[in-house]
């Protein structure tokens, strides 16, 4: 294979020749789909971190090992320097993947039928890890003002469900996948301030913590305040920031040592405390040398989402593309559309042949949305763009006679989105 320049995020790289999720599932290969869906990137990841790998396949011997300090100072370094956040060696806990964590806090600290809060439209996992847990789903769905093309957490709600149905826990998602908000000191300060009053354990799925545009700046919960980092956890992962999600490394950050200890004894009990020594070569690379690889990343995608902002403004300018604060993650509102969400989607699949992530998947607010993939070579997008305008004004001026249109929201896939 041509080696790549370590900035070339134009080439295009064949992924079909892995078990990719997104390029290589049986309704992209059947229906011959352009998956802008699950939220890996498309590009290579950073050099330091190929070569670290390389360089640990030079003792071929791949036997047990434990969690060097090392890699814990790397996090720590990682953290101060890109958030201006202090964490302790103490507060970090190794978890398999981040949704792994969720489900780890629902039974360290709940128990069957407790109720949990998510605010949809949000990361399918909220919804199934919930459920197929035992316990009840309480939704405080976020408030979209169509105008200016914001979301904004109802708190007011959010106080009446605490106070009324005693939740447990509430899973936050900051920056927020699918609508890519990056949520203010403000506006967490609020959120922990009520979890804290009524006795509601706060879980961040920080994932995409390093994935924020200018303008914007991510506030860990944990440095919010001294009361709300004693009742907070937060989930964390390189794995969406340098493009590892498949080494499956994350940890979480518990400040507080209670909770920290039901967190690990849980862990524990479910065998789950070894780290996968290629994934912990991979994330001590990333975080020691791969900000500027994250910095050139961030540019591209900005730039892919002008891309795909401009073009829908000029072709189908009632099409509104939600302007992102974080995450490689474009969140498109296609209501004005003249098509229900059922139609839309058929649309897409059987006239674009595009494969997104439907808007239903990440609850009901996601009705006549769509999402999709930035972080992407830029000729990809602009395919990808050209033959969803084409699609539908075509569809627009000669509507098609819409029959036996199956609902098939791309969300086979509980662990990638």
């Amino acid at each position: 294979m041509k080696k790549l320049d370590e900035f070339d995020f134009d080439t295009v790289l064949d992924r079909r020749q892995t078990d990719s999720s997104k390029w290589n599932s049986a309704e992209v290969l059947a229906e011959n789909l352009l998956p802008l869906s699950v939220a890996d990137m498309d590009f290579a990841v950073p050099a330091a971190v190929t070569q670290a790998l390389v360089n640990r396949t030079a003792m071929p011997v791949y036997g047990y090992e434990f969690q060097s300090q090392a890699l814990k100072d790397a996090i720590m370094a990682w953290h101060d320097q890109r958030h201006d956040f202090e964490i302790r060696t103490d507060w970090i806990v190794f978890t398999p993947g981040v949704v792994n964590g969720l489900a780890i806090s629902i039974l360290a600290f709940t128990e069957r039928g407790d109720r949990i809060v998510i605010q949809p439209p949000v990361y399918p996992p909220f919804f199934g890890v919930v459920t197929e847990n035992t316990r009840r789903l309480l939704i405080n769905p976020l408030h979209y003002e169509a105008v200016s093309l914001r979301y904004t957490m109802d708190l007011n709600s959010l106080e009446k469900l605490f106070r009324e149905k005693k939740p447990r826990l509430m899973f936050l998602c900051n920056p927020h996948n699918p609508v890519g908000r990056v949520w203010t000191q403000e506006e967490l300060s609020l959120l922990g301030g009520l979890c804290e009053k009524y006795e509601v354990l706060l879980i961040s799925d920080d994932i995409h913590a390093d994935l924020v545009f200018p303008g914007h700046r991510y506030h860990p919960v944990l440095g919010i305040s001294k009361a709300v980092k004693n009742n907070a956890i937060q989930l964390m992962s390189p794995g969406k920031s340098f493009n590892i999600p498949g080494l499956r490394f994350s940890y979480a950050l518990i400040a507080d040592r209670a909770l920290r200890d039901r967190f690990s004894a849980v862990l524990s009990a479910l065998a789950l405390t070894k780290t996968n020594i290629m994934a912990k070569v991979a994330a001590q690379a990333a975080y020691r040398d791969g900000a500027q690889w994250l910095d050139r990343v961030l540019e591209y995608i900005r730039e892919n989402y002008l891309l795909l902002e401009t073009t829908l403004a000029r072709e189908l300018p009632w099409a509104k593309v939600i302007p992102p604060e974080g995450t490689f993650l474009a969140w498109v509102d296609f209501n004005a559309s003249g098509f229900d969400h059922r139609q839309l989607s058929y649309i897409l699949r059987t006239q674009a042949r595009l494969m997104l992530y439907e808007g239903p998947a990440f609850g009901d607010a996601g009705r006549g949305f769509m999402r999709i993939n930035l972080a992407c070579p830029r000729g990809t997008l602009q395919a990808a763009a050209k033959r969803l305008v084409r699609a539908i004004a075509q569809a627009r001026e000669h509507p098609p006679g819409f029959i036996e249109i199956l609902d098939r929201p791309s969300k086979s896939c509980k662990c990638c989105g």
